[in-house]
């Protein structure tokens, strides 16, 4: 599942559900219309290489996308076939007034990948790298210890 936004709560708020789902996220910042041919071919090789089918987005980049569909109809440039779906009507509706009662929470084991994270691909193709949820838990408690060392 691409997770298509900038940097903020939208992005979120999409990796927390896609945790809870049990999908891996895979994060790719949005390609700025301005350098197209480059980002769009690093999104492509992405998508290429982790073969998501769907790809979340806000209303605001979709926009854009949209605009660059339409200026690039005539070119080379094209985006992959994807089913791009914009969080911001499901952010709103997800508000509940009452928790579900019973709920039973189930937590991923710690060698469950969680999401991909890419290279930059500056220099190459884009490579990805696996994340599990231990990795990431991991990360989190020297984040919030300081980097101390952890006694068990």
């Amino acid at each position: 599942m691409l997770l298509v936004f900038f940097p903020g709560l939208d992005f979120t708020a999409s990796l927390i559900a896609c945790f809870k789902a049990g999908l891996i996220a895979v994060p790719v910042f949005p390609p700025d219309p301005r350098k197209l041919k480059k980002d769009l071919h690093h999104f492509v090789s992405i998508q290429k290489s982790c073969d998501a089918t769907v790809a979340l987005t806000n209303a605001q980049f979709n926009f854009v996308k949209r605009l660059e569909d339409i200026k690039n109809f005539f070119s080379n440039i094209s985006w992959p076939t994807l089913k791009w779906i914009e969080i911001d009507d499901h952010l709103k509706k997800g508000k509940r007034k009452q928790p579900i009662a019973n709920t039973q929470r189930v937590y991923p084991g710690p060698e469950i990948v969680s999401f991909l994270q890419y290279t930059s691909g500056s220099t190459s193709e884009p490579k990805g790298v696996m994340i599990s949820h231990g990795n990431l838990a991991h990360n989190l408690t020297l984040i919030t210890t300081d980097g101390k060392a952890i006694q068990s």
